[in-house]
């Protein structure tokens, strides 16, 4: 550009600047944009805070099933958000404020997706379903399994134990358990929407399934209540 008129070299260099925001904007626009967090190992495995919950591992009685242990992404993402809107319906609060922790395709050995609850007869047919780890804003997790289409769905417990009803409030939403073999204080329990309390009356021995949670969350939550036949 030795012979080149100054207007020109000037010219040149204008085009040229304006060139290079252009190149980089393509460059951005080219950029695939963030895969979903049901579809990142590492977001779906982590929960609110940045905290990373404890490996979740197939209930007892259930398999993975064959083939299908790493379901597609719209599968997973399907049964989440069926189970998310669920446990929100059981527990009375907005779905924004669960959070997920686990998805799971599972096999439950039963039609009662690998609940079981004495004096109920399940069918024992093989039922392919998911299993769905969540957690509320205590920090209290919770358990929902369902078959393949969403169509049946249980809130399983985290934990089960045997106990005679002490007390119950249906207007207070509380219920007292003395829990066997434990002296000390008896289990006081929240009754939310979801609660299955079935033959739960005063002095009734009883099995029951609740979530733990914190104290300041006003104690553990039950899931479901049946009388004891024992």
């Amino acid at each position: 550009m030795g012979d080149c008129p100054v207007y020109l070299r000037l010219l040149a260099l204008v085009c040229f600047a304006c060139l290079v925001p252009t190149l980089a904007c393509g460059a951005q626009q080219r950029t695939p944009p963030p895969r979903s967090p049901l579809a990142d190992t590492a977001a779906a495995s982590t929960g609110p805070g940045g905290a990373t919950p404890p490996p979740s591992t197939p209930p007892a009685g259930a398999s993975v099933v064959p083939g299908s242990a790493a379901p597609a992404a719209g599968e997973r993402e399907a049964a989440a958000g069926r189970a998310t809107a669920l446990l929100a319906e059981w527990l009375a609060i907005p779905e924004r404020y669960l959070a997920l922790l686990a998805v799971e395709a599972v096999a439950w050995p039963d039609a009662c997706l690998g609940i079981t609850q004495s004096g109920v007869v399940c069918a024992s047919a093989v039922t392919p379903g998911f299993k769905v780890l969540l957690r509320d804003p205590t920090g209290g997790t919770h358990a929902v399994h369902s078959d393949a289409t969403g169509s049946r769905a249980r809130w399983a417990g985290e934990a089960t134990v045997r106990g005679v009803v002490e007390t119950i409030d249906q207007a207070a939403r509380r219920l007292t358990v003395r829990v066997a073999g434990q002296p000390g204080a008896p289990l006081q329990l929240r009754l939310v929407p979801g609660s299955s309390v079935r033959g739960g009356t005063v002095d009734a021995r009883v099995i029951l399934a609740f979530d733990p949670a914190s104290t300041s969350a006003g104690g553990p939550v039950l899931a479901w209540l049946i009388p004891d036949p024992n």
